[in-house]
């Protein structure tokens, strides 16, 4: 009750569920903005509660923190399917700051969504994939750069690829619409819903990805990764497609561009010459030395 009256004195309705079947009801019937759950559940653990919560598709997936008492392994919340972990036993102000972060995330998420409406207002989805196209993810990107020097907040971007051009564009455009759409599916399964994808060229999707550092960034290049290559697709004359990703990752303000256009001429490079080793095999990062444009 403690917990409950600290959250409520912040301005929000609690709502409590005493199994696993009342809570996914509450979620689909009464759509709460943040889900906080514990990893040690009576029927499963937490992560398979939000895994199957997400399979279920809710008509708003609420921002998930979960509470765990695994103090001894590093936590990735992105590789469980979370949005933010905190370690029991925990003092109430960490769980109120989490909370905060949450709120922000949610407000972010909405004001993409608002953008996104606007954006299929004026026609400025790409039609084949119904990713942002790219003056969109442009603008897009240049008010996160913004933002991002303003709060002096994280920012990361991620351009997107296939390691094998040549196959790829060997496709009928039918084929290639057909897998995009399928793929655009799966990559924004694999972000949260505040980040952004749009289509850079003929060739590259730009992820943006708000308040997210280099470390994180990678985790989420690499679960695009294992999506994208654990695909096969037949083509309509019976060929099988198998793509194999491949990306450059940048980051603010841990490398110190100055500029969009010089933040994306660098990764833009790097993706093309590959003029550095990769961190993972097809993932590449751009040098603090090359990103002070």
């Amino acid at each position: 009750m403690h917990i409950r009256n600290a959250i409520e004195e912040l301005g929000h309705e609690v709502l409590e569920a005493g199994d696993t079947e009342t809570a996914m009801d509450m979620i689909f019937n009464q759509r709460p903005h943040i889900l906080i759950v514990d990893w040690t559940l009576e029927e499963m653990s937490g992560v398979d509660f939000v895994q199957r919560l997400k399979e279920r598709h809710p008509p708003q997936m609420p921002y998930v923190i979960l509470l765990t008492a695994q103090q001894s392994v590093p936590i990735v919340p992105e590789t469980l399917g979370v949005d933010d972990f905190l370690t029991k036993p925990f003092r109430l102000p960490d769980l109120i700051a989490r909370i905060a972060v949450a709120a922000h995330a949610l407000r972010l998420r909405n004001e993409l969504d608002q953008v996104r409406r606007r954006i299929e207002q004026a026609a400025l989805l790409e039609q084949s994939s119904r990713a942002f196209n790219r003056r969109a993810i442009y603008q897009w990107l240049k008010r996160e750069f913004a933002r991002s020097h303003r709060q002096e907040s994280a920012l990361s971007v991620l351009l997107v690829g296939f390691a094998e051009p040549d196959e790829w564009n060997s496709l009928a455009n039918a084929d290639q619409q057909a897998f995009l759409e399928h793929l655009l599916r799966m990559w924004t399964l694999s972000v949260r819903g505040y980040d952004s994808i749009g289509k850079w060229d003929d060739a590259h999707y730009l992820f943006v990805l708000p308040g997210t550092t280099l470390e994180q960034a990678l985790v989420v290049a690499h679960r695009l990764k294992e999506v994208t290559d654990s695909m096969t697709w037949t083509a309509r004359d019976g060929r099988l497609f198998r793509p194999k990703f491949v990306c450059a990752v940048a980051t603010v303000p841990e490398m110190a561009f100055s500029s969009v256009d010089g933040m994306m001429e660098a990764v833009e490079r790097l993706l093309t010459l590959k003029d550095a080793p990769p961190v993972e095999e097809r993932i590449y990062v751009v040098a603090p030395s090359n990103s002070t444009v």
